[in-house]
């Protein structure tokens, strides 16, 4: 399965379906990457929409394959779209994919990410989906 690798908090808040869009441009497995984005957190909390959702922040899970999502729609994104993105899309110069159904895993094992596209190798005995 194709992947991409996203700092934390990123991939986590994609698994529990707090974020809906990710401004790439292919469908692929989410890993969270060893880096945290300590500067996101700030910007999440002054998301309105966050805290409606009733999810509490997820524990950062470094190295993981976090969840499989599948990409329903990719288009260009406006304001509408920067609560479900978790950041300001009101620019109009970014293009996001629609992200439906994310399944959790658990227990992926600590894996390699890297930059780009990379292929995770799918052992469906070796994990678990929450």
């Amino acid at each position: 399965m194709k992947a991409i690798t996203l700092y934390e908090p990123w991939a986590s808040l994609i698994a529990i379906g707090a974020k809906t869009i990710e401004t790439r441009l292919h469908n692929r497995a989410i890993h969270a990457g060893k880096k945290y984005d300590a500067n996101a957190f700030g910007g999440i909390m002054k998301q309105a929409g966050f805290f409606g959702l009733g999810c509490p922040m997820p524990e950062p899970r470094h190295g993981e394959v976090v969840c499989t999502v599948f990409v329903s729609e990719a288009e260009w994104l406006g304001s509408e779209h920067s609560e479900a993105a978790l950041l300001d899309c009101s620019s109009g110069e970014r293009f996001g994919l629609i992200l439906k159904d994310p399944m959790p895993i658990q227990n992926s094992g600590i894996i390699r990410g890297k930059q780009g596209i990379w292929t995770w190798e799918l052992n469906m005995n070796s994990i678990s989906y929450l």
